[in-house]
């Protein structure tokens, strides 16, 4: 694996320019996890070092602003390099790139990338896609040197806890591009109506997986950042991470579904802070506090209609038929005709999915090529495209109070006498 011309390619020609200064780097490592970290501070930063329970993994921390961010976010990252730099002992430095070095402490080994101080900042509109893929280069770079055992690239954040067993996930894993680890929200706090929201804002996340499950989707899993693990050749196929402000892990596991499996980890759960931020435009941090702001939080924060994930199976239970399409390929039935539900083919019409299949059966000599590519267009963001047309013109978003009602939960007799938080068990026991 490590010779592949796919990872080799990648490096040479899309990889950011950090990679270069490693060629003569001499450390070795089991396994790699990479942190992004913008405007936090060391406790936080050490939490989560702390939760990494085995000694021989490279951490990759990425400390970053962008060009436009607050003074107050700037200072607070210069604030946790010094911090890192006093707590742990260098014990190497870059020679073309002064922002890079290895720290040690009995415990861990941080390499330290800086993107904040001076004129190493990032661009406007790049944010966390471009620090999770200077870290992720780097661990490609890494694993191609034969520096790291592990052909794994581990991503998460500053504000979690990793389970003890989190580097076993990956330990023998093989024919999958990326794993997804299970995650549970914890909060800080005692307030309730904070406890609420984050509540309310998971069972969201767990329906939308549930619809999808039932859908029979191939993207039926969780899209955060801090809970996925990436194989680094199908890292390397994919041309790493998006540059984005936010968003790169939908994205980029968009991208990853198509070239392998996505394996869901069996272990103990990534615990992910529930805390208010804004240091992505839209995340976990952001809608919990556009949550609280609602004045009636049950009725007003609405799920999408579980009406729509019955819409939607419609549509897939047909491309994922081999005989409808061996059918439709000659020319003996009109796809049109295999779906009796006008608002399902208005919406197909709305999002370009006939003509998608057209330029599909034109292009394909069998039908099991023709399926492939209808697979491959009708992705992660065009089910997103078909879920919101169905909600906007069609099937409202719902409290969840009549939310647990709609046939997809009938079998769990789920009542209003149900808290949130029993809610939530029981949803991450269905989206299993």
């Amino acid at each position: 694996m490590r010779i592949s011309q796919n990872i080799k390619k990648y490096l040479e020609k899309y990889a950011e320019k950090e990679v270069s200064s490693f060629d003569n780097f001499d450390y070795r490592f089991s396994n790699v996890v990479t942190i992004p970290a913008f405007d936090e501070n060391f406790e936080n930063i050490k939490v989560t070092l702390d939760s990494i329970h085995e000694k021989n993994a490279l951490i990759i921390l990425i400390v970053n602003s962008q060009e436009n961010s607050s003074n107050k976010a700037k200072n607070a990252n210069i604030a946790l390099i010094g911090n890192v730099k006093n707590n742990l002992k260098e014990i190497w430095k870059a020679k073309d790139f002064k922002n890079i070095s290895l720290h040690e402490n009995e415990s861990h080994t941080v390499l330290l990338i800086d993107r904040t101080t001076n004129n190493l900042q990032l661009p406007n509109k790049t944010g966390v896609g471009l620090a999770r893929k200077i870290g992720a280069d780097i661990a490609t770079k890494l694993i191609y040197d034969r520096k790291i055992t592990s052909n794994w690239i581990h991503c998460t954040d500053a504000d979690v806890i990793l389970p003890k067993d989190y580097f076993n996930a990956t330990k023998d894993l093989q024919g999958c591009s990326a794993t997804i680890y299970p995650y549970i929200h914890s909060i800080k706090t005692n307030d309730g109506l904070h406890k609420k929201a984050m509540a309310l804002y998971e069972l969201s996340l767990r329906h939308y997986v549930i619809g999808l499950k039932f859908a029979n989707s191939n993207f039926a899993f969780h899209t955060i950042g801090s809970t996925i693990a990436i194989d680094c050749e199908a890292y390397a196929k994919v041309r790493g991470f998006p540059i984005r402000e936010s968003g790169e892990d939908f994205y980029i596991l968009n991208k990853l579904v198509k070239i392998g499996k996505i394996h869901r980890a069996n272990t103990d759960p990534i615990i992910l802070d529930g805390r208010f931020s804004d240091r992505v435009p839209y995340g976990t941090g952001k809608s919990v506090e556009k949550i609280t702001a609602l004045k009636h939080i049950e009725d007003e924060f609405l799920f999408y209609n579980s009406t729509i994930f019955e819409k939607l199976k419609l549509f897939l239970q047909n491309i994922n038929d081999i005989e409808i399409i061996s059918k439709i390929k000659n020319s003996s039935l009109d796809f049109k005709k295999t779906i009796d539900d006008d608002r399902v083919l208005i919406t197909l019409d709305k999002i370009g999915a006939f003509a998608a299949i057209d330029t599909a059966l034109k292009s394909s000599k069998t039908p099991a090529i023709c399926q492939g590519h209808l697979h491959t267009w009708f992705d992660n963001f065009r089910t997103l495209k078909f879920i919101h047309h169905m909600r906007d013109e069609y099937y409202p978003s719902l409290p969840i109070k009549e939310i647990i009602q709609q046939p997809l939960y009938a079998s769990y007799n789920f009542s209003a006498y149900h808290s949130l938080e029993e809610l939530i068990q029981e949803f991450k026991k269905i989206s299993r």
